[in-house]
């Protein structure tokens, strides 16, 4: 492992990000919030790791959602809650809703969603 500390207010170098496994992401992005004493459940922690994950993977909706949060002077550590929320409010709304099997349909609307997020 090459990172030992994670602070979602600093970008993540992607090469030292994407060698980590799941596990060690999961590990770090918790073991901040438990180091500024924020009780943050193991689910608040994934949520962190989804959205570097997709920042590393280059997925432009959610990098122009997080420069656009930015831009208007929110921390990155909150933008990254915002991203969260809406991708997670997202696939809940998926998940008891759809009967759509068109992932592609899905994830368009999904996008959207990002773009216009603070838009």
């Amino acid at each position: 492992m090459t990172t030992t500390y994670y602070n979602p207010d600093q970008a993540q170098e992607r090469e030292a990000w994407m060698v980590l496994s799941p596990t060690d992401k999961l590990r770090v992005a918790k073991n901040y919030h438990d180091s500024i004493r924020v009780k943050a459940s193991k689910q608040h922690a994934y949520l962190h790791v989804f959205v570097e994950d997709q920042i590393a993977h280059g997925v432009r909706p959610v990098i122009r959602a997080m420069e656009r949060l930015q831009s208007k002077r929110m921390q990155r550590h909150e933008a990254i809650h915002a991203v969260a929320a809406v991708c997670a409010a997202h696939w809940q709304r998926v998940a008891l809703t759809s009967t759509e099997t068109d992932q592609s349909a899905a994830q368009l609307r999904l996008n959207a969603e990002l773009d216009a997020l603070l838009g």
